[in-house]
């Protein structure tokens, strides 16, 4: 486990950029998003927040452990969404959540892509031994993310979650360690890319923790 890191985390890709969102990335656009309970029925956030509330949200990520990352275009630096990352350093694990609030962007991989990048610095630079992620049962484009990355189901926790629709939902827990995540271009013949498997599909809910 490397020691955290005090320069502020950019994370590039292809098409986009991570980095930590900020003060005035907190745009009328972002809170309504929170708003739209269709992005909001599998992902744990404040429910209808006002700014003020978003950014008191904002304040328990102090972007050395526990991190708040936009996802921005490269094109124009225009934001799409962002990964709540959650990391114990001391136990060598981290959990992550994502939501892509700008429709444009479901069902173009941009969680594939973004967490390709997010999981080689969880292992890679943060020297991490697990991350995890749970996921909705009828979230089936999380589902189909997290398997198309390697991750494992490890368990079913049932009737664990409630919806927006106050219904009950099973939640699958999914984990993925560091050797299996460094040793997956070698099990597969291919390199770790932003490229999604044919077929898949995302939407905003794209994951509870991940």
């Amino acid at each position: 486990m490397n020691p955290p890191t005090q320069q502020p985390i950019r994370l590039e890709t292809d098409r986009f950029i991570l980095r930590p969102l900020d003060r005035a990335d907190v745009t009328g656009r972002l809170v309504r998003w929170l708003h739209d309970d269709e992005l909001l029925r599998y992902v744990e956030l404040p429910a209808h927040p006002s700014t003020n509330d978003f950014l008191r949200f904002m304040r328990q990520f102090d972007n050395v452990t526990n991190f708040l990352l936009g996802i921005f275009e490269k094109s124009d630096e225009r934001l799409l969404g962002f990964y709540q990352v959650h990391t114990e350093p001391q136990l060598g694990r981290a959990s992550t959540e994502v939501m892509i609030g700008d429709r444009r962007h479901w069902g173009t991989n941009a969680v594939f892509e973004t967490r390709t990048r997010l999981l080689d610095y969880l292992f890679d630079t943060l020297g991490l031994y697990r991350v995890y992620g749970t996921v909705h049962a009828r979230n089936l484009p999380a589902l189909f993310n997290y398997k198309a990355l390697g991750f494992t189901c490890e368990g079913i926790l049932r009737g664990h979650a409630v919806t927006t629709d106050d219904e009950h939902a099973d939640v699958y827990f999914f984990g993925m360690l560091r050797d299996e995540w460094l040793g997956r271009g070698a099990a597969d013949g291919t390199e770790k890319t932003g490229i999604a498997a044919p077929g898949e599909q995302e939407n905003a809910n794209s994951s509870r923790p991940a």
